[in-house]
C-alpha cells in the first residue's frame, strides 16, 4: 500500500503490506514480511517499510511472506528541493512557549506541488541553549525567558524560525479527547492543552505526568515519545458502568492539574471476514464475532 508511487531523492516514505488470507481475512502485515528494492542504489527499504530515494530511477519494491509475495513499482523523482521550514505543530499557532514547558515542532521540505515532513530526518538546533532546547524529535523546551533561532537543516537547505520563552501563569489544564473510551488491547492518544493567560493555550502532552487512576482498567504511558498514549487492558477493571472498565487521567504540571474519565470496552477489531451469508471480526482477545444471515 503506497505512500506515493514517486518520491524525490532523499525524501523517505512510509510502505504498508497488507495481507489478504484465504479465509477473506485481510490485514496489515507490514511488520510480518521481509522488505527488499530491486535496485537499492537507487532507493532502500526497511525491515519496518520506510523507502528512502537514493538516486533518480524506478524499482520494484517487495514484500515477501513464505511463498507469497506482493510488489508494487516506484518512481524516485529528481524535484528540486524549494526551501525548509520549522514550524510549531497544532494546537500551538504561535512560536511562543511558557518557561519550564515543551511543545513539537515540525520541519517541512517544500518541492514543486508537494510537500513533506522531514522532522526526524533534519538536523535541527537552536542559536540560544540557555533559552530555549530542540531534540531530534523536534520537541522544543523552554528554559528560561528571552528568544532563540531554532534551526532545520535537510539537504543543505536551511529553515529557521524564532522563538519566544516566556514566563507564562498556568491557570488551567484540559485533555482531549474529553471522556473518550477505548477497547480492550487497543490504544488512544490523550493530549494535555494547557491554558495560561491571556487566552494563550500551549500542547503540554509531553511536559505534564500522566496518572491512570486505575491501572487494572487502563494504563498511560509517561516513556518519551509515547506520552499521552492510554492502553485498554480491562473492561471490568474499574468497575464503570454496564460493566464496562473504568478509569480516571490525570494530566499535572506541577500543581495544576486535569482529568478526563477512559471507559474501556471490549476487545478491538482487528481483521474482518466477509462470507456469503456472514461477517466475522476477529478481536484483539481472539474471541470470534459474526453477524448476518444463513442461506437454505
Amino acid at each position: 500500500s503506497p505512500f506515493t508511487d514517486s518520491i524525490p531523492v532523499g525524501i523517505i516514505a512510509p510502505f504498508r503490506a497488507i495481507g489478504t488470507y484465504d479465509n477473506g481475512l485481510i490485514q496489515d502485515i507490514t511488520t510480518g514480511v521481509e522488505w527488499s528494492s530491486s535496485s537499492p542504489s537507487t532507493a532502500e527499504i526497511d525491515s519496518s517499510g520506510k523507502v528512502e530515494g537514493i538516486a533518480p530511477g524506478t524499482v520494484t519494491l517487495t514484500a515477501q511472506n513464505g511463498s507469497i509475495s506482493g510488489t508494487f513499482p516506484l518512481t524516485i523523482n529528481t524535484k528540486t528541493l524549494d526551501s525548509v521550514s520549522l514550524l510549531p505543530a497544532p494546537p500551538l499557532s504561535i512560536p511562543t512557549i511558557g518557561v519550564g514547558t515543551t511543545a513539537p515542532f515540525i520541519a517541512m521540505a517544500h518541492y514543486t506541488g508537494v510537500s513533506y515532513d522531514v522532522t526526524t530526518y533534519a538536523s535541527l538546533s537552536s542559536n540560544n541553549l540557555d533559552v530555549a532546547i530542540i531534540d531530534n524529535e523536534g520537541v522544543v523546551a523552554g528554559m528560561s525567558e528571552g528568544t532563540s533561532t531554532l534551526m532545520a537543516i535537510f539537504r543543505d537547505e536551511l529553515g529557521t524560525i524564532v522563538i519566544t520563552v516566556r514566563q507564562l501563569t498556568l491557570e488551567s489544564i484540559s485533555i482531549t479527547p474529553t471522556d473518550p473510551s477505548v477497547p480492550v488491547g487497543a490504544t488512544l492518544q490523550m493530549t494535555a492543552i494547557g491554558h495560561f493567560g491571556s487566552s494563550f493555550t500551549q500542547d503540554l502532552t509531553y511536559s505534564v505526568s500522566w496518572v491512570s487512576s486505575s491501572p487494572a482498567a487502563a494504563i498511560i504511558s509517561n516513556v518519551e515519545g509515547s506520552q499521552g498514549v492510554a492502553t485498554g487492558i480491562s473492561s471490568g477493571g474499574g468497575g464503570g458502568g454496564q460493566g464496562d472498565g473504568t478509569t480516571i487521567i490525570t494530566a499535572a504540571f506541577g500543581t495544576i492539574f486535569g482529568t478526563t474519565t477512559l471507559e474501556v470496552g471490549g476487545a478491538a477489531p482487528q481483521g474482518v471476514f466477509a462470507g456469503k451469508g456472514h461477517t466475522c471480526t476477529l478481536l484483539t482477545n481472539n474471541e470470534l464475532r459474526c453477524w448476518g444471515r444463513n442461506f437454505s
